[in-house]
């Protein structure tokens, strides 16, 4: 590893969990990460398996084809492990995928995890990157790390959510990175971590809607933790109160009925699925699937929307949506937890959820709960010049994430990881 004034110039993504993710927060952060380190002059390139943090089944080659990305299979005989390789592309990002036999985020086999290593290993050997960027805290994973230190390789772990409870997966990387200082002083607090600020890069292309049409108040992917049951009861004062605005939800790593569960209270006033051409019909709510092609999807999404819905009741360690909204001039109204706060900053709307309400309690709050919301919704919606205004906001605050502007962030950062004596822990008693 070069450090001090001399840039590191390969870097490799090394992981189980697939860079090709389009679902996940996290590959979608690494894929673009890797790509403003291209434009700098790094070499990256990346060697994964096929697991995607979903747990529908599926093969790699139906999501590869379904985005019409071109790819070769090779087969590979790991030791006594006969398997298959696949080569394909992201951009100008080289990746190798060591193909499981299904896409769904459980865990491999031990022979195929096993393959999978030596498959590391001999990538890793023969490629010689200066860096190895990884994330995941799964013994296949760790073991990943592992692999690296031994070729005396550094190991960056980049943290995009709250799920680790112990030290364990730290213990064999150099240095970790999160992408807000809430995430940064919360593992701090909680396990002693000392984690490095490195702001997520926003892929323009892929978010930015060229001809918008904004009609809908969009809630995307309804699940427990991104706040559905808020969601709900927001849908139900504005189906009672204005139906005349119409809410579109995408669907994401939701299940296609996730709408359904009669708790939900939204059954009768589906309105049906996209496309938009169906109309409303008086209803207020129209469903969109996720696409498999997101170069479409998000735009096509962001083309339509006028209002971004975000009740999240989990800690969201970004909120990219929120940040992929607000550069296409979306004004987002929010739940106030996580890291949101520190994305929308005063650009947009923060709404406190009572504490009661959590991604383990099915419960759909009360009317005057949500009433903030609701008046901030109806009022934006009517008011041309307010939401001129919170439009304007939202898109000069999203520039803080422009590729353009983190490029020389990215470079000094990944410039200057090297080899340290020890993981980044530090006594629980001295965290604050």
């Amino acid at each position: 590893m070069q450090s001090g004034n001399r840039s590191t110039r390969k870097i490799a993504f090394v992981s189980p969990h697939c860079v090709l993710d389009y679902a996940s927060g996290a590959a979608t952060a690494t894929r673009d990460g890797l790509h403003v380190l291209s434009e700098q002059g790094f070499q990256c390139e990346a060697f994964c398996g096929t697991r995607f943090d979903a747990l529908q089944d599926g093969l790699i080659q139906d999501s590869l084809a379904q985005r019409g990305e071109r790819y070769e299979i090779r087969k590979a005989k790991i030791g006594p492990y006969e398997g298959r390789l696949l080569y394909t592309t992201d951009g100008k990002l080289p990746v190798t995928l060591f193909e499981n036999v299904s896409t769904s985020g459980g865990s491999m086999s031990a022979a195929q995890a096993q393959a999978f290593l030596t498959g590391c290993d001999i990538f890793l050997r023969r490629n010689r990157p200066d860096l190895v960027w990884t994330y995941g805290g799964d013994p296949v994973a760790v073991a990943v790390q592992r692999l690296a230190k031994r070729l005396k390789i550094p190991v960056l772990f980049t943290l995009y959510n709250f799920a680790y409870g112990d030290r364990t997966a730290f213990e064999a990387v150099d240095c970790v990175a999160v992408p807000c200082e809430f995430s940064r002083r919360y593992y701090l607090e909680r396990l002693g971590l000392a984690c490095q600020v490195l702001p997520v890069v926003v892929n323009w292309k892929a978010a930015q809607a060229p001809n918008r049409s904004p009609r809908f108040l969009t809630f995307i992917n309804p699940q427990d933790i991104k706040g559905v049951y808020v969601f709900a009861r927001i849908a139900r004062e504005l189906a009672r109160r204005r139906p005349d605005i119409p809410l579109l939800v995408t669907q994401g790593r939701s299940r296609p009925d996730a709408l359904n569960a009669p708790e939900l209270g939204l059954v009768p006033h589906l309105a049906g699925q996209f496309p938009i051409e169906t109309g409303c019909g008086g209803r207020n709510i129209i469903t969109m699937p996720f696409a498999p092609a997101p170069r479409t999807f998000y735009p096509t999404v962001y083309s339509l929307t006028k209002l971004l819905l975000m009740p999240s009741l989990w800690y969201e360690s970004f909120g990219l949506v929120a940040a992929q909204a607000m550069l296409n001039g979306i004004p987002v109204l929010a739940s106030n937890r996580g890291a949101l706060p520190e994305t929308i900053g005063d650009a947009g709307f923060l709404f406190d959820v009572p504490a009661r309400y959590t991604p383990e309690t099915p419960e759909v709050p009360m009317a005057e709960e949500v009433e903030p919301w609701v008046e901030t919704i109806i009022r934006l919606w009517d008011d041309a010049e307010y939401y001129e205004h919170w439009s304007r906001a939202a898109s000069e605050r999203a520039q803080q994430w422009h590729p353009d502007r983190l490029a020389p962030i990215y470079r000094e950062f990944f410039s200057r990881i090297t080899h340290q004596p020890g993981p980044p822990l530090v006594p629980k008693k001295v965290a604050q």
